[in-house]
């Protein structure tokens, strides 16, 4: 990094030269083939920053934003923008690809990198199953999006990590491996994604009826209404959708609706059944059943929690 944009480094920080922008990026190893990367910066002119392919470049990428704003483009000019609010901000990027991260003049750039070694990913995560469709996918030598929201619990990890309130070792390495554990979690659920024809429209597309969905959390849009709105046929959604979040629409819309459920619980003063019938529940069992298999905590341990 510090060969391409001018800085200065002190202690583990790297601090940018004072004409290219403010702000700084700090490295945290947390043991051999894992550490992350914090960015935080604002910039005076439009800059690239690439990542060149090494012979011996075996790291994975896991680039999670905290704000809308940087592009990443692959070796094949496929351009992926991060987007909080359309459930797009995380990206897996393998080893040894051609790859460019854009940010324009003054937009925030909030990024933390989580970087692991492939041993790293053969030992804790793939294990020795030759064939098991992790492997396949993260050796296919493309990036691989996260469409779908970070819950409560990961959106706090994640910011701990990059506002640096860590300060036990132990408490960053439980953390990122929580994270990573989740986000396999997450791709592991897309099989076929690889082998999907979904094209960069498309996939634009699904992430519009993501946004469209969440607008409208509090009463599920018929498959016909949100396939009408992105100009799809009803069959081609649902299949695009399932391939490229891992959950049916309706799936989709209730995790987005019990996320809702649990910022009111945790957030305001209103009661169990009136946060319930907010969601659209006359039923408060329905309520505490439907959140309960979400979470795997009734909504009354939350409004307990909020009380202390």
């Amino acid at each position: 990094m510090s060969s391409q944009m001018p800085s200065v480094m002190v202690g583990n920080k790297l601090f940018l030269d004072k004409y290219l922008g403010e702000g700084f990026a700090s490295v945290e190893v947390l043991q051999e083939g894992l550490y992350y990367i914090v960015i935080n910066a604002t910039f005076n002119k439009s800059i690239n920053y690439n990542r060149l392919p090494e012979v011996e470049e075996e790291h994975y990428l896991v680039i999670i934003s905290l704000t809308d704003g940087p592009t990443f483009t692959h070796l094949d000019n496929e351009e992926y923008r991060f987007k909080i609010s359309e459930n797009f901000n995380a990206l897996i990027v393998p080893p040894s690809i051609l790859s460019q991260m854009k940010a324009v003049k003054d937009e925030e750039v909030l990024l933390l990198t989580i970087v692991v070694g492939r041993r790293w990913i053969e030992d804790n995560i793939i294990g020795n199953d030759e064939n098991s469709y992790i492997r396949q996918l993260l050796n296919a030598g493309q990036p691989i999006p996260i469409v779908e929201q970070f819950n409560l619990n990961h959106r706090e990890l994640i910011e701990n990590l990059f506002y640096l309130r860590y300060k036990d070792k132990i408490q960053k390495l439980s953390s990122v491996i929580e994270l990573i554990s989740y986000l396999i979690d997450s791709i592991s659920r897309k099989k076929g994604f690889k082998e999907s024809l979904i094209n960069s429209n498309d996939m634009k597309l699904i992430l519009e009826s993501c946004m469209i969905i969440e607008q409208n959390w509090k009463a599920f849009l018929s498959i016909k209404s949100l396939a009408t709105q992105v100009k799809m046929g009803e069959s081609s959604f649902k299949l695009k959708f399932k391939k490229v979040t891992g959950y049916s629409p309706y799936q989709f819309y209730l995790k987005i609706k019990m996320e809702k459920a649990k910022e009111l619980l945790l957030n305001s003063n209103k009661s169990i059944s009136e946060i319930g019938y907010i969601c659209g529940y006359t039923n408060l069992s329905h309520f505490s059943r439907q959140f309960k298999k979400e979470f795997g905590v009734l909504p009354s341990v939350i409004t307990k929690n909020r009380n202390i």
